[in-house]
């Protein structure tokens, strides 16, 4: 028996196994909504939708969202032929993509070292599962490295590089990050057949690390770094922002640099899963070129694979380019260095895998999977996440013909659910909004427009939505209706909330869901009371009982 070896069905058996939990997650991103309701309008139209067509609010007259129109009507067309399943189909082969690519770079290698890579490029890249235009990447970037892994087979292979990144143009603009690794790897290719390699290699080094290390406009000092990654570890919402965006902005595309998460750098994010999974892939990465020798470098996968990994740690949305691009040639450079198989060491990656499939399962079975990977969207099984599954945009077309205010959370959601009846307040296509009420919202809540408009009603998210609601609340509107993942909230006096969810729901969403509707409820009740509506406030908590005891709420309301 050769220990080393794994038959292939039982190696992909064992990776779904152990990223069970990662590659099977509910649909969660709040995007992909609005992309598909652009795609469902250019399928019908013909054309991309003017700016305004579903926002009531001040717009610009052109931006660039339409350059993403054939990954909207691709995510459509998903949708509509397969619905929830469909995406988490497409998904699948979007995750396994870099897989496949690793493996043929090893030459199908099947053992437990492929097996650990695996685990690890599914792992590194959650950043973009969800299913949104961004998630075209695992498919475009595997391909450019194949197509350039069979030119030295067939160089018409090249032929194919305009039509691969004009396609993938107009489905995101990641596609400059393919642009640059093929640039890389030519420039490394041109290194390689150098006959001062040895020299070349040690100055490129010396660049990299002073260019990254010295330069005090783009790098991290090194105090705050320390300072950071200390206080994730007591404190994980502490966040500095002390990594710039310029440097790598060139690289990203869309105008919410400063308000989506997800542009923070990983120094500062340091308690997510995927950052985590880069610090100790970054060691590896180095610990791995220090065991080669000088003629064992490839300059044609080191340079991309070095400056990718350096790309990585500019934004969270960046880090899946490390396992997208360094971590397959790396698999494949321990392979052809290193081609003796060790029996001894086949376990140590079998033990690492067990053990991360043990504590993933753990997090799954507490409904807390978020405190392991930190990002909140993050909900292992089937089907759309608590935060879309709501009745409250169906209640709102019922109930509310005029327009409504709604949060940014909140706004995709609405307007795939409105589509072509009402329009939405703000939405994620930041870009397209004009620059005075997107700030207004930013900074004010829109508090300028709301007056402007008369808006009496609004739409808020329960589990992304808490300074907003806070806000609100404190201006002296009052939630009317709410479940487990929406509220609408009035301006006006004294209503009775009522919660038209699934009292049972709550046992099955994530706990950290459930906490923050338990701190909405308390929040809604105290300020209620706060505000001299005690009749009310102990009319809802009589009326809603077997709520407050599923939340292990325990309050007393004085009716004066």
């Amino acid at each position: 028996m050769n220990l080393t070896k794994i038959n292939p069905k039982i190696w992909w058996t064992l990776l779904i196994l152990f990223t069970w939990y990662f590659i099977f997650s509910k649909i969660a991103s709040t995007d992909l909504w609005w992309h598909m309701a652009c795609g469902r309008y250019f399928f019908e139209n013909g054309s991309y939708p003017a700016n305004d067509f579903f926002s009531y609010t001040p717009v610009v007259a052109i931006s660039s969202n339409s350059a993403t129109w054939l990954g909207d009507i691709v995510l459509y067309l998903i949708y509509c032929v397969g619905g929830d399943i469909g995406m988490h189909l497409f998904r699948f082969i979007a995750i396994m993509m870099p897989v496949l690519l690793m493996l043929k770079f090893t030459k199908w290698k099947y053992n437990s070292w492929t097996l650990l890579a695996a685990v690890v490029i599914v792992v590194g890249t959650i950043q973009i599962h969800h299913v949104r235009n961004s998630i075209f990447a695992l498919f475009f970037i595997p391909l450019i490295l194949l197509v350039w892994s069979e030119t030295d087979k067939e160089r018409l292979c090249l032929l194919a590089y305009p039509g691969i990144f004009k396609i993938w143009s107009m489905m995101h603009g990641y596609c400059i990050v393919g642009i640059v690794v093929l640039g890389l790897i030519f420039i490394g290719e041109i290194l390689d057949r150098s006959t001062t390699k040895s020299y070349l290699a040690l100055f490129f080094c010396i660049i990299i690390m002073s260019y990254s290390m010295m330069n005090d406009d783009y790098s991290v000092p090194a105090k705050n770094v320390i300072e950071n990654v200390k206080e994730t570890i007591v404190e994980t919402s502490a966040v500095k922002n002390t990594y710039p965006n310029d440097l790598f902005r060139i690289f990203m595309k869309g105008g919410d640099t400063d308000y989506v998460s997800e542009y923070q750098s990983p120094f500062d994010v340091a308690y997510t899963l995927p950052v985590r999974t880069l610090f100790l892939f970054a060691f590896c990465y180095l610990f791995y070129l220090s065991t080669l020798r000088i003629k064992d470098i490839s300059f044609a996968s080191f340079i991309p694979s070095i400056c990718v990994l350096y790309l990585s740690f500019g934004y969270l949305r960046t880090t899946p380019f490390a396992f997208l691009v360094t971590m397959p040639f790396m698999a494949a450079g321990i392979s052809k260095v290193f081609k003796n198989e060790n029996k001894r060491l086949f376990l140590a990656p079998m033990i690492i895998c067990l053990c991360f499939l043990a504590t993933t399962h753990y997090y799954y079975k507490t409904n807390n999977f978020y405190v392991l990977t930190r990002i909140l969207p993050s909900e292992p099984g089937f089907g759309k996440s608590n935060i879309h599954d709501s009745v409250i945009p169906d209640y709102v077309l019922e109930n509310y013909p005029d327009d409504i205010y709604n949060s940014f959370n909140t706004g995709a959601y609405l307007l795939w659910s409105w589509y072509g009846k009402k329009r939405v307040f703000i939405d994620g296509r930041t870009v397209n909004y004009d620059p005075d009420f997107y700030n207004d919202y930013r900074y004010n809540y829109g508090e300028k427009y709301i007056d402007e408009y008369d808006l009496k009603r609004g739409v808020f998210s329960l589990i992304m939505d808490q300074k907003e609601i806070k806000h609100f609340l404190v201006k002296g509107w009052v939630p009317v209706v709410f479940d487990t993942s929406m509220v609408i909230m009035e301006k006006c006096g004294s209503i009775i909330p009522e919660f038209t969810g699934n009292i049972e729901k709550l046992d099955k969403i994530p706990k950290l869901h459930k906490i923050k509707i338990g701190e909405f409820v308390i929040q809604m009740i105290n300020s209620m009371s706060n505000q001299g509506h005690g009749e009310s406030s102990a009319t809802f908590c009589e009326n809603e009982k077997q709520l407050l005891d599923k939340l292990s709420i325990k309050i007393e309301v004085k009716r004066s």
